[in-house]
């Protein structure tokens, strides 16, 4: 599937017309719908053709998910307990109907970020990507790249520095 006919299905799925409120704003940015816009644009206009999307629901998390000639699938979606953006992919052939898990558990994913740093997400999704066509690909390799781009565990790893170098006082 192309990205546009992704984000359409995205957006039948959701169904926000249901829900949404015109005082909200526009429904185009509402965040899951504009991170799936943004950070798809973005891949897309790095590898073209050489993936394919679709969308995925698991009742907490939606968005779209994008497969690679490389053999995985990858998602990313705001965090169901915070409004922190995850990446989230495992091998193609293991993807599940509920997404591309590939964790032990909620917090075990590939990279996060702040809400809306869309284009860091998208970087980080990009050079995925690109690993898994260019290299065998294990799930330690990714999340070594999600901790290079991924900006909520460089400031937690400063803070904790921090926190280290001062002797544990914060007060």
């Amino acid at each position: 599937m192309i990205l546009q006919s992704a984000i359409e299905q995205h957006r039948r799925e959701q169904n926000p017309e249901g829900y949404w409120d015109d005082d909200l704003g526009s429904i185009d940015d509402y965040a899951p719908f504009a991170m799936a816009r943004i950070v798809g644009g973005i891949v897309a206009s790095e590898l073209g053709e050489l993936v394919s999307w679709s969308s995925f629901d698991n009742c907490r998390e939606h968005g779209l998910t994008v497969s690679t000639p490389g053999g995985w699938t990858f998602c990313w979606y705001e965090h169901r307990n915070s409004d922190v953006v995850h990446i989230e992919g495992c091998p193609t052939s293991e993807v599940r109907e509920w997404g591309p898990y590939g964790g032990d558990d909620k917090w075990d994913t590939l990279a996060e970020f702040w809400p809306e740093t869309y284009e860091a997400v998208a970087k980080c999704l990009v050079e995925m990507i690109r690993h898994t066509i260019e290299s065998s690909t294990r799930r330690a390799d990714l999340k070594a790249i999600g901790l290079r781009h991924g900006n909520v565990e460089l400031e937690r790893r400063r803070h904790w520095a921090s926190f280290a170098r001062d002797g544990g006082d914060h007060a």
